[in-house]
């Protein structure tokens, strides 16, 4: 026990016992105040039995000092685990400043490497920045800097190629062939050919030779969409889709059925795909210079869709040369239907719910003969959902299958007419085109005189976000009009009957336009502004249809064969294998070498050209290259008078000027009669040129080319004093003419517009007159 000594004197703070040590191994104590006798023997006294309790106190303060006592009060013990403790302390804290020195000059070093990087950025151009960055982040900045001064020297070319990186390669491919995409692989690190056959998946497509017949659609349902479903655990609904594409005017020569592609589906059954002879190449290019034959104009391309699928499944790919009809497409339409059932695909992938056509009108005739036949059978599940939304469609084909329309080609219709020299004729006879609209639009606030023009005659007539712009304008125009429209007294009669038209159109048009650009609607919702036009679309009625330009007339086969082949060389042919069957002995041989199709050459005049070779020189001899520019692009079944236009109108108080909208008279002949007629001027062309104003002088010469299109006014002669003359009252109408509807016995009523040569115009100025009848006045 170790006690403390310096406590053992006599004072105020000194112990209240004596130690006794005489006998170092029996020590005992004795209080100060010991009474030295005890009532019982070998018992202590009542003052040192107290001091047991106090004995234990320092004891267990011994043992256990408390952390603030001074050093000078403890024991050996405690003196020496306090200095063992501060010796580990010391040891810890030599060990983080070791640490912190090291992580201090790591900082440092990652710094300087840090500066080097952004350095090696700024001041060199490093392909694949983002790939290599990542390949050596997993080893620190050092091995950054390092991998990017490989990449710099040649040295290390980084690989790892996205999907944007497969998506370029193969437009890369398309465009240039395996020449471009070698070339760009060295220089910008895009994917190699073999890289793009490996990483990406192609889908092979069996073209359409010939006519369309069962085999096509067999093998490319079979390949696209059987063979990738094959272990679907259920099965899906499937939309069959139709478009066609634009692609280039040229005959191909298919070295794996060894016959003659890419001339029009619908003809080419007059000639032999097989180049067998020159001859038999001659014959096939003199039939399309006589247009027996056609080359493909434009791709048609059917395809089978999954609901919940993004991918589109291509099941024909047909040329065609724009002259199929609706006959011709409803076969091709039922065909691919019957093709679907005998592959079974219905029960591997799934049934048949739509068919979606594009704008050409052909597909629409044939989509409403094959799918708007019959009604919806009241034992569907649809019909008790579909019977209680007036408006949709409830008439389907066979197999139930139902007829639909991608949205974006009726914007791009509506708009076309819009945007047409004849426009749009409403019921009550008005005529809504671009030079009337022009007039309009610019009163909204975000567009000018600019805007409008580029609005009303894009570059692209398919652009569908700027035809959907137009019809949100004419909206717009609409509502911010409403009070002019409210106002039943206007004494500007022509402008108001022009915003009354307009505001019908844009009910009409708006009505099919928010369900499919609002995507908040619910599917009632939807099918309510869809209402209106069931009742309301008889009261626009188009007199124009987008008419294909004009084709410039053909050119007579020139140049022979053999000047074509002067700058030939039958080196560059593709190498083959194994003999032809027929062979004439004079022939010099086929070239040697591995791959050598024997099909593939034809002899000419001692030499063996490849059938390609032949097509580019003999049947494509005429090729010019479509523009990959969508805008340089020229587009069949849209009408280049779209962009002939004159908007120049000059001063509308000018005498000599002739408007758009302007009332003249002309001499008009029916029969036996002859008479003169009151119109509207509508249109003012001028070499095939819109235009908003003519000089009258001009427009009345004898040798002029100018023609005015109007509207035959319906007037109403007046009952005048005998000593004032004539007047004529126009009731607001336009005389209107009959229409038989083809193929039945109905006819509608369409107003009468008439073209006239400028000579025949005789401008006139009414005097606008507004009336209004009250109720106690007969109008007759």
């Amino acid at each position: 026990m170790f006690l403390f000594w310096e406590r053992y004197h006599d004072g105020l703070d000194g112990l209240p016992f004596i130690i006794n040590l005489t006998q170092p191994s029996t020590p005992y104590i004795r209080s100060k105040c010991c009474f030295m006798s005890t009532l019982i023997e070998g018992s202590p006294c009542g003052k040192c039995a107290a001091l047991s309790a106090h004995v234990n106190h320092l004891s267990q303060t011994a043992w256990d000092p408390k952390p603030h006592t001074n050093y000078k009060y403890l024991g050996l013990a405690n003196m020496q685990d306090i200095a063992q403790s501060y010796a580990d302390q010391a040891w810890q804290l030599r060990l983080q400043g070791l640490n912190a020195s090291r992580e201090y000059i790591s900082a440092l070093t990652r710094l300087d490497n840090y500066h080097r990087l952004l350095m090696a950025i700024s001041e060199h151009d490093i392909s694949r920045l983002q790939q290599i960055i990542h390949v050596a982040l997993g080893n620190g900045a050092s091995e950054i800097i390092n991998k990017l001064e490989d990449a710099l020297e040649g040295a290390y070319r980084p690989w790892g190629y996205g999907t944007d990186d497969l998506d370029i390669a193969t437009l890369v491919y398309q465009l240039g062939g395996r020449q471009l995409l070698f070339a760009s692989n060295h220089k910008l690190s895009i994917p190699s050919l073999r890289t793009l056959c490996t990483r990406a998946a192609f889908t092979t497509i069996s073209p359409t030779i010939g006519t369309i017949c069962d085999e096509h659609f067999n093998a490319n349902i079979q390949s696209s969409i059987i063979s990738t479903h094959a272990d679907i655990m259920s099965l899906h609904r499937v939309s069959i889709m139709i478009d066609e594409m634009a692609i280039k005017e040229m005959a191909v020569h298919y070295s794996k059925y060894n016959k003659i592609g890419e001339l029009c589906w619908k003809h080419s059954n007059l000639i032999d795909p097989v180049l067998r002879t020159y001859d038999s190449a001659v014959a096939i290019a003199q039939k399309i210079h006589n247009e027996e034959v056609h080359l493909r104009k434009e791709v048609t391309v059917i395809g089978a869709a999954c609901f919940g699928e993004d991918e589109l499944y291509p099941i024909l790919v047909a040329p065609t040369c724009k002259t199929k009809d609706a006959i011709d497409m409803e076969g091709v339409l039922k065909r691919a239907l019957q093709r679907w059932k005998a592959t079974s695909a219905d029960k591997t992938v799934g049934l048949i719910w739509s068919l979606a056509t594009d704008g050409d009108a052909a597909c629409h005739a044939a989509g409403h003969r094959l799918f708007v036949k019959k009604p919806l059978s009241s034992e569907s599940p649809l019909y008790g959902i579909l019977i209680n939304m007036p408006g949709l469609n409830m008439w389907t084909g066979d197999d139930g299958v139902m007829l639909g329309f991608d949205p974006k080609h009726i914007f791009k219709c509506i708009c076309t007419l819009i945007r047409s020299p004849s426009g749009i004729t409403l019921n009550n006879g008005r005529v809504i085109n671009a030079m009337m609209l022009s007039h309009y639009l610019v009163w909204l606030p975000a567009y000018d005189e600019a805007s409008v023009m580029k609005l009303l005659h894009p570059d692209d007539p398919q652009d569908i976000p700027r035809a959907v712009e137009l019809i949100k304008a004419i909206i717009k125009l609409t509502e911010s009009q409403r009070d002019l429209l409210n106002d039943s007294f206007s004494p500007n009669i022509d402008r108001h009957a022009d915003l009354m038209s307009i505001a019908l159109l844009s009910d009409v048009i708006e009505s099919f336009l928010i369900p499919f650009i609002n995507v908040n609607l619910s599917l009632t919702e939807q099918v309510h502004p869809l209402v209106p036009i069931v009742t309301s679309h008889d009261n626009v009625v188009s007199d124009s249809y987008p008419t294909p330009p004009a084709e410039a007339d053909s050119e007579e086969v020139m140049l022979t064969f053999e000047e074509a082949l002067i700058a030939e060389s039958i080196s560059n042919a593709p190498p083959t294998g194994h003999l032809p069957l027929l062979i004439n002995l004079s022939a010099p041989p086929l070239p040697e070498g591995p791959g050598i199709h024997p099909d593939d050459y034809l002899l000419f005049k001692g030499q063996w050209i490849h059938k390609q070779t032949v097509c580019r020189l003999v049947i494509n001899k005429d090729f010019i290259s479509k523009s990959h520019n969508r805008l340089e692009r020229v587009c069949a079944g849209y009408a280049k008078v779209n962009k002939q236009i004159d908007m120049s109108a000059g001063r509308i108080t000018d005498q000599h000027s002739f408007l758009v909208g302007d009332i003249f008279l002309t001499i008009l002949h029916s029969g036996l009669t002859l008479s003169i007629g009151i119109l509207r001027s509508t249109l003012i062309m001028s070499l095939n040129i819109s235009c908003a104003s003519m000089n009258i002088a001009v427009m009345k010469a004898s040798q002029s080319t100018i023609k005015v299109t109007g509207q035959l006014l319906t007037i109403i002669p007046t009952c005048p004093s005998p000593e004032s003359p004539t007047s004529f009252l126009w009731n607001g109408g336009y005389m209107k003419a009959c229409s038989i509807v083809l193929g039945t016995e109905e006819s509608t009523e369409h107003v009468m517009v008439i073209s006239v040569p400028g000579s025949l115009v005789e401008p006139v100025n009414p005097e606008p007159t507004f009336i209004r009848f009250q109720d106690d006045i007969n109008p007759d």
